[in-house]
């Protein structure tokens, strides 16, 4: 595996958590849309 320089490291953590919230958004746009 490719040792990543401590940049790519924090790039690749900042796309992970939009990824993260991006997933949230959508569970929570679902639960809402849900209960109409």
């Amino acid at each position: 595996m490719a040792k990543l320089t401590f940049g790519q490291e924090a790039i690749q953590n900042i796309i992970n958590q939009g990824r993260i919230e991006a997933g949230i958004t959508n569970i929570i746009k679902m639960h809402l849309m849900a209960k109409d």
